[in-house]
């Protein structure tokens, strides 16, 4: 656990590397948006905020946090996923101390960390900056399968408005372009419905046993 500057407040979060993204407590991403009504939100997972596509992922708060600093070193327009505070008081039991969220590969991958243990330490030395367009991208949330496959556990919202029309939650991944999603890794699903705003990508969906391709616009999310 470590102290990190969110929205300019000093808060306890998590040091997860097991994690793909973000996640906080939606009592921070509330108080956020009353103070800032102006940035863009949506709701429902995507890109490096999309773990494992449950149920609960669906309903956070996905926003970009203009800034999120590590003692000095400041990270950029970070993508996070706000959820209720409940997930993280049971995190906290097996974290340093309680914390109201963690951090995870999208805002690690830019760092080189050490850990002096004995001393309670993290030294944090900036690298390479991440590649950009993590939220942007086709707005589905992805859970894998035990048999490989890939379920559309949700589809962002925006605005009251779908990300992506024509998709169900429950319909199933065949291919993301010449991509056949069963048996790929998740990073590769995920990357291939990232892009550029505006581009499309063929969704390859199964319903019902019936095959049916849905064009996928990616957007900047939120």
């Amino acid at each position: 656990a470590i102290a990190a500057a969110l929205n300019g407040d000093i808060v306890q979060v998590g040091v997860d590397t097991g994690s793909a993204g973000t996640w906080v407590s939606d009592r921070l991403t509330d108080d956020w948006l009353a103070c800032h009504p102006d940035w863009p939100q949506a709701t429902g997972a995507a890109g490096s905020t999309n773990f494992f596509g449950f149920p609960f992922e669906s309903r956070g708060t996905l926003v970009r946090l203009p800034e999120l600093g590590i003692g000095a070193l400041r990270e950029k327009d970070v993508a996070v996923l706000g959820l209720p505070q409940g997930l993280f008081d049971w995190y906290s039991k097996k974290s340093a101390r309680p914390v109201v969220g963690f951090i995870g590969a999208n805002v690690l991958k830019g760092f080189r960390i050490e850990i002096d243990f004995p001393s309670g330490m993290t030294y944090w030395d900036a690298g390479p900056l991440p590649a950009p367009g993590d939220l942007d991208i086709v707005g589905v949330t992805l859970r894998p399968e035990a048999d490989g496959g890939y379920i559309i556990g949700g589809v962002v919202t925006k605005d009251g408005k779908p990300a992506v029309a024509g998709v169900q939650p429950g319909d199933r991944l065949i291919c993301v372009g010449q991509l056949d999603t069963s048996g790929a890794p998740m990073g590769t699903v995920v990357d291939a419905l990232r892009g550029t705003p505006g581009e499309t990508r063929t969704l390859g969906i199964e319903r019902d046993g019936k095959r049916v391709n849905i064009e996928g616009t990616v957007a900047r999310l939120p």
